[in-house]
C-alpha cells in the first residue's frame, strides 16, 4: 500500500473519532464548527491525491461534514451517519442502507434554500459515485423522487434526464461497438428450439425501443447507425422466411403500410399500430403452415395488394351488407392461387360449397383441409413422397385423367359461381353440408370403380 493510503486513513480515523467525542451541551455547536474547519482543510488537501476517489472514508467525511451544520441534526444522527458507512470500501460507501439513512434525515430538514444546496451536494456525489449497474443505483432514484420537491432540484432532474439518455439509450448501447444487446437475439436464432421466440423477441425489440421513438422525434446519427447495423445483420442472417427480413426493413425504414409512425400520430393510434406490429411479428416468426393467418402473410409477395374491393359499387355493398356477400368481391387479381399444385383442380371444386359467404370462410376452410388431408392419405407412398418434398404435379386416385395444376384464382375459388349473391347465413350452411355429402359420396364410387378395374386386370 502507497504511503498516501495509510495517511488518509490515519487521518480520517483521528477526525471521526473527534466528532464521535462531542458531548451533547451548551459547547456542541463550538465543537461542531470547529471540527468542521478542520474537515475542510483535511478535504481540501486529501482531494489533490490522485487516488483520492477511492477511499470510503473520505466519501463518509465528506458527508458529516456537509450534515454537521444543519440545524436538526444532532450527534445521535452523526453517529447514526458514520455507522451506515462503516466497513464499506471505496465507492461502495453509497450502498442502500447508507443511501436510505441519509436521505431518511433529509426528510427532517426545513425546507429552505441552506438545506436544499445540502441536498443537492449529496444528490450529485451520489449520482457521481453510484454506478449505472449497481443495486443501489435503482435505490438512489426512488429515494430522490419520493422526495418532496425542494429548491435546486430542477438541475437534478435534467441530469438524471441526460444521463439515462446518454448511458441507458438504446441506441448507443453503451458504445456504437459493442451490439451485445442485439448478438443475444441472433445468437438464440441458431437454436432450433428457440428459435422463433427470438424472431418475435427481436421485431419486437425493434418497435418498442427503436420505430417507437419516430412519434416524438427524428433518429438522431447514432439511431442511424444502429438501424444500419440491424439491417445489414438481419439481411446476412439464416432466417427461412423472406416475410421476416421484409418486415424488419420496412419497420426500419418506415415504409410498412400498417406500421408507418410520424410525430402527427396521436397515443391511440401509436397504440394500435404497436399491437399490430406484435401481430405480424408473431405471424412473420412462426412457419408458414402454423396458422392460416400465417400461411397468407408468407404468402403476401403473391397477392399484390388484393384485399380491396374491385369498384366503387363493391365498396357499397360491402358497406351496406357485408357478412351476406361472397369473397369474390374481395379479391381482384385473377392470379392468385393459395394452393399446393400438387392438389387436383376438381378435388377443390367439389370442396367449396356453390355460394361461399364472408362469414362462411373459417367453415369452409376446416373442410377443405380435412378433404385435403383425406385424399393424401389414398395416395401410394411414393406419389405422396414427392407431393411433401417438391411441388411437380402429381396423379390422384380419385380422377382417372392426368390432373391440371390449380389455375383458377382465389377471385375463382372464393367467387360466386351460380347461386344470388345475397344468400342467407343458413342456406350457406347448407350448400356446405351439401357438398360434404357431395364429396363423400364421389369418394365411395371412385374407390368402387377401382376395385372393380383390379377384379378385371386380375
Amino acid at each position: 500500500m502507497p504511503f498516501g493510503y495509510y495517511l488518509i486513513e490515519g487521518i480520517t480515523k483521528m477526525m471521526f473519532q473527534k466528532l464521535n467525542s462531542i458531548k451533547p451541551g451548551t459547547s456542541a455547536a463550538i465543537q461542531f464548527q470547529c471540527w468542521q474547519r478542520e474537515v475542510s482543510k483535511v478535504l481540501s488537501l486529501s482531494k489533490r491525491l490522485p487516488e483520492a476517489s477511492t477511499f470510503a472514508s473520505l466519501h463518509l467525511l465528506q458527508v458529516c461534514h456537509n450534515f454537521v451544520s444543519a440545524d436538526p441534526i444532532s450527534i445521535s444522527n452523526m453517529k447514526e451517519i458514520m455507522k451506515a458507512g462503516k466497513g464499506s470500501k471505496g465507492p461502495d460507501i453509497f450502498n442502500q442502507k447508507f443511501i436510505e439513512t441519509i436521505f431518511s434525515l433529509m426528510k427532517k430538514l426545513p425546507n429552505n434554500n441552506e438545506n436544499s444546496i445540502l441536498k443537492l451536494s449529496f444528490i450529485n456525489e451520489c449520482l457521481d459515485m453510484v454506478p449505472k449497474n449497481s443495486p443501489s443505483h435503482k435505490d438512489l432514484y426512488q429515494n430522490m423522487f419520493s422526495q418532496k420537491p425542494f429548491h435546486f432540484m430542477s438541475p437534478i432532474i435534467i441530469r438524471v434526464l441526460k444521463c439515462e439518455e446518454k448511458d441507458s439509450s438504446f441506441t448507443t448501447l453503451h458504445s456504437l461497438n459493442n451490439k451485445a444487446s442485439f448478438n443475444l437475439f441472433f445468437t438464440s436464432l441458431k437454436k432450433k428450439d428457440s428459435a422463433d421466440k427470438s424472431l418475435i423477441a427481436l421485431i419486437g425489440f425493434i418497435i418498442s425501443r427503436l420505430h417507437i421513438i419516430r412519434a416524438s422525434r427524428d433518429w438522431t446519427e447514432e439511431e442511424k447507425k444502429i438501424a444500419e447495423f440491424l439491417k445489414e445483420k438481419v439481411d446476412h442472417s439464416s432466417v427461412p422466411s423472406t416475410i421476416y427480413k421484409q418486415t424488419i426493413n420496412n419497420i426500419i425504414s418506415n415504409n410498412h403500410s400498417l406500421l408507418r409512425i410520424n410525430q402527427n400520430v396521436t397515443n391511440s393510434e401509436l397504440l394500435v399500430k404497436s399491437v399490430i406490429g406484435h401481430v405480424i411479428a408473431l405471424h412473420a416468426s412462426i412457419p408458414a403452415e402454423s396458422t392460416p393467418l400465417a400461411y397468407m402473410l408468407h404468402n403476401l409477395n403473391n397477392c399484390s395488394d388484393l384485399f380491396i374491393p374491385t369498384c366503387v359499387s363493391d365498396t357499397e355493398v360491402l358497406d351496406s351488407n357485408k357478412d351476406n356477400e361472397p369473397l369474390s368481391l374481395y379479391f381482384g387479381d385473377p392470379t392468385l392461387n393459395l394452393w399446393a399444385s400438387w392438389i387436383n383442380e376438381e378435388v377443390v371444386d367439389n370442396c367449396f360449397p356453390e355460394n361461399l359467404l364472408v362469414k362462411h370462410i373459417f367453415e369452409a376452410f376446416m373442410l377443405v383441409s380435412a378433404r385435403i388431408e383425406a385424399i393424401k392419405k389414398q395416395l401410394p407412398s411414393a406419389t405422396k413422397t414427392a407431393a411433401t418434398n417438391s411441388p411437380p404435379i402429381t396423379k390422384v386416385v380419385t380422377s382417372k385423367k392426368a390432373p391440371k395444376t390449380i389455375s383458377k384464382s382465389t377471385s375463382t375459388l372464393f367467387a360466386t359461381r351460380k347461386s344470388n349473391p345475397k344468400i342467407s347465413s343458413s342456406s350457406g350452411a347448407r350448400s356446405l353440408e351439401a357438398t360434404a355429402s357431395k364429396t363423400q359420396l364421389t369418394k365411395t364410387s371412385t374407390s368402387q370403380v377401382q376395385k372393380k378395374d383390379t377384379v378385371k386386370k386380375g
